[in-house]
């Protein structure tokens, strides 16, 4: 079985990597290939760059959009030359079985290959674009044209994922077309439990792009003139804001950039806490690949982060202030033996509801069914 994957519009491998979550987004396609013998041909928004990670090896056939057709400056012209791309590509890649595109963005060039090579369309959605575009407060006018793309690709894909209920249950109350729709969460992978007590006891792990969605200043708050030390991974243009907030605060935080995902894998099982003061979410990896290191997880109390957390249980939600988050972080502080127990409890239950070998496999039949 051979699968076209349509990257996001103007993302790329080399856009993943610099991003540091190369290895975690190829992991699902390794794995695809190695149980199910399923083969891949990633058309991508880059350049020459993409041959050097060296995929071709490993079987993939890579195929840089931008090697042939030069990448322009403006945008606009990127959007046209992509609906280009499917009539330039047709005779190449008629051999595939099945089309599949990653994300909203980029999925009118999905759906011309589906014409042109007349086979079945797959999207897969990590987040709603519509949703999101109402949360983030956007454009009336970017919000009507999200909300057009969402309707056009549920109307002509042949099969349709989301990764968490909330986005079922927004799309279902938003769009008509909707009986294609099926709830796909993301996969973690899986490494070995470093013991509760052999970690950092004064430090908590937050990941995220420095942008207002992620809402880190609520965060700097809660531990202002704390003896806690924040280890802040990620990058945005709220960094120079979020540094001198919290050099007014006297907030113990260092912020980091962003590091391979296998490198930061392993790092995150080193740290007892992890906190995400999100305001909204898809199905987060993040929050993910931390319960799947037994950090205990405190998570702001929204639908998605609700979806992966149950407080007291597994994790803890609190209200999205400074105030709340503080009095949930050390109600149980003291109890160590307790949170210890939560820390084992979020590895074991995550490692098999969202392990990569069961989300490959579901994957896999999603494949089958529409072939």
């Amino acid at each position: 079985m051979k699968i076209l994957v349509l990257f996001t519009f103007d993302y790329s491998l080399k856009s993943w990597n610099d991003s540091g979550t190369l290895s975690r987004e190829l992991s699902i396609y390794e794995e695809l290939n190695k149980k199910n013998d399923a083969t891949f041909v990633f058309l991508t928004y880059g350049d020459s760059i993409d041959h050097t990670f060296n995929l071709s090896s490993q079987g993939f056939e890579v195929i840089p959009i931008y090697e042939e057709f030069k990448k322009s400056s403006y945008k606009v012209i990127n959007y046209i030359k992509s609906f280009y791309v499917p009539f330039y590509y047709k005779k190449r890649l008629m051999h595939v079985d099945l089309i599949k595109q990653n994300q909203l963005l980029g999925s009118w060039t999905a759906v011309l290959f589906k014409f042109l090579l007349n086979k079945p369309l797959f999207i897969r959605t990590g987040y709603d674009m519509y949703n999101f575009s109402i949360l983030d407060k956007k454009s009336k006018l970017l919000q009507t044209m999200y909300k057009l793309l969402t309707k056009f690709s549920l109307y002509f894909a042949n099969l349709y994922s989301v990764t968490s209920e909330s986005d079922l249950v927004f799309l279902k109350k938003h769009f008509k077309k909707t009986s294609k729709v099926i709830k796909r969460s993301n996969w973690v992978i899986d490494c070995k439990y470093k013991p509760f007590e052999s970690r950092y006891s004064n430090k908590i792990l937050a990941i995220g792009r420095l942008e207002y969605q992620k809402n880190f200043k609520v965060l700097i708050e809660a531990f202002s003139n704390s003896d806690f030390e924040i280890d802040l991974i990620g990058s945005g243009s709220l960094k120079p804001k979020l540094q001198n907030v919290s050099d007014r605060l006297n907030c113990k935080i260092n912020f980091l950039d962003n590091m391979d995902f296998e490198d930061l894998h392993k790092l995150m099982s080193s740290y007892k806490y992890f906190i995400t003061t999100s305001i909204f979410e898809g199905n987060p990896k993040s929050l993910l690949d931390a319960m799947s290191s037994g950090c205990v997880c405190y998570a702001s109390n929204i639908s998605n982060h609700a979806e992966l957390i149950s407080h007291d249980i597994n994790g803890y939600l609190f209200d999205n202030n400074q105030v709340q988050l503080k009095e949930v972080f050390y109600s149980n502080l003291n109890n160590q033996k307790y949170l210890k127990e939560i820390s084992k409890n979020t590895y074991n239950q995550i490692n098999i509801t969202n392990s990569l070998t069961t989300l490959a496999n579901n994957e896999f039949e999603d494949y089958k069914s529409l072939i």
